[in-house]
Order: structure tokens, then C-alpha cells, then sequence
């Protein structure tokens, strides 16, 4: 409900959230071929309803765990990612904003998907939609670059480091303006996944020409920017490649 037409719905009631966690319970033990019927209703809120929605992305992703079949999981999950993804709706207008954090949030940014065994088989069987993503709303705001280095810097993201690092500079070099970021916490991801990449990726890097030459030019980014620690990394890379 709203008080306005043009309001986000209000946050749920206790009883509401439980709802909402018992349907993303459900759907992680339900047949697969129901499971659409389980979730539909609760994204068909669209981002007015990101209380709901947020509320049962957490409660779903929540559920991952050590024993959690990766096949299983993602024929339930990527049916809900491309959904989201296909709502251009969502980004446009009121409730952008929402609509790209939920985005985000269904893609598993943040989420603790290394938890579950063959958790980077499932994520490179995604690597379209992770790419679709990225070229459409990579350099729409520092939320999404932020949240995207976060994820690719975790353990959940490392099958997509080498694929993520050259989309990220795909988008710098599109559009200079991209890399303007003016938030402290969006520097500071950045620069946690270049040195991540100089940390753990440095050997799979300087086997891959296109790979190299996107890790130099972000760092010579951060250093043109004055990110804090730029300088140093900058020598490292050199060293390392």
C-alpha cells in the first residue's frame, strides 16, 4: 500500500517478512518447474516494492550453504536474473534507483555464493548475463562499479576477475567520464579489486595480452586520480608484469 500514488509501498509488517522468507524457503526445496510461481509475485512488485523484494533476495541467498546442489540452485536462480535484467522499466523513471539496487542484489553482489560447491562452474554459466549487465549499467553510477569490484574482488566473483577486469576498462575507455567517481567507498573498492588482481590473478594476467593492458590502464587511472595508495600499486604492477 501507499499513501500516494507515486509512493514506494510502505515496509511490510513482522507477518509480511515472514511470508516472505517462507516463499524463498519454499522455493529452495520445491520442485524446480514451480519454483517461478513462488517468486513472480513478489518481483512483480517492481521497485516501489524493494522492501519486499530486498527482503526476499536476502532471505534466498541466505539459504546457500555447504550442501547446496549448484545445478539445483541455478535453474531456480537464473530464471529470476534474467527476468530482472529484461525490466528496463525498473531503471527508468521513479524508482531507478531501487530497480538498480535490486539488479545488483539478484546478481549476487554481496552474497556468500563461494558457501556453495561448484559455486564457479554456475557463475561462468552466467557469465552472459554478468556481461549484459556490465554494458548496460557498469558507468550508471557509482553504486554499480562499486558493487561490481566488490563482488569480483570476493571469493564469489573470482571466475569473472579476468572477463570483469577488461569490461571495467571497456567503460573507461568509452566514456572517460565513467571514472569522475567523487565517493570515498567507490575509490576504495576499485582499488581493492586492482590489488586483488596484482594479489592473486598477477600470473593469469600477464599470460593474457588484453588482460594486461586493461589492469595497466586502470591503474594509471587511479594514479591520474590520486587514488590513495595509487603510486605504490602502480610500481607493483610494473614489477609483477
Amino acid at each position: 500500500s501507499t499513501d500516494e500514488d507515486d509512493d514506494d509501498y510502505k515496509p511490510m509488517s513482522q507477518l509480511g517478512y515472514k511470508i516472505v522468507a517462507e516463499l524463498a524457503r519454499l522455493m529452495a526445496e520445491a520442485p524446480v518447474v514451480t519454483a517461478a510461481a513462488l517468486w513472480e509475485p513478489v518481483l512483480a512488485l517492481g521497485p516501489l516494492g524493494h522492501y519486499s523484494i530486498g527482503s526476499f533476495l536476502s532471505d534466498w541467498f541466505s539459504g546457500i550453504s555447504e550442501t547446496t546442489n549448484a545445478t539445483e540452485f541455478g535453474q531456480r536462480w537464473r530464471p529470476m536474473v534474467e527476468y530482472m535484467l529484461g525490466r528496463s522499466d525498473w531503471t527508468n523513471g521513479r524508482g531507478w534507483h531501487y530497480g538498480q539496487q535490486l539488479q545488483r542484489q539478484v546478481l549476487g553482489f554481496g552474497a556468500s555464493l563461494a558457501r556453495m560447491p561448484g559455486h564457479a562452474a554456475l557463475i561462468v554459466s552466467m557469465r552472459e548475463l554478468y556481461k549484459s549487465w556490465a554494458d548496460n549499467k557498469l558507468a550508471h553510477g557509482e553504486d554499480n562499479i562499486a558493487g561490481f569490484c566488490g563482488f569480483l574482488a570476493s571469493a564469489s566473483g573470482t571466475p569473472l576477475r579476468m572477463d570483469g577486469l577488461q569490461w571495467i576498462a571497456a567503460a573507461l575507455r568509452a566514456d572517460p567520464n565513467f571514472g569522475k567517481w567523487y565517493r570515498e567507498s567507490t575509490s576504495n573498492a576499485f582499488m581493492e579489486f586492482l590489488d586483488t588482481m596484482a594479489t592473486e590473478n598477477a600470473a593469469e594476467v600477464s599470460k593474457d595480452e588484453p588482460a594486461r593492458q586493461a589492469l595497466l590502464e586502470l591503474v594509471a587511472h587511479a594514479v591520474s586520480r590520486q587514488f590513495p595508495a595509487a603510486l605504490a600499486l602502480q610500481e607493483r604492477v610494473r614489477k609483477l608484469l
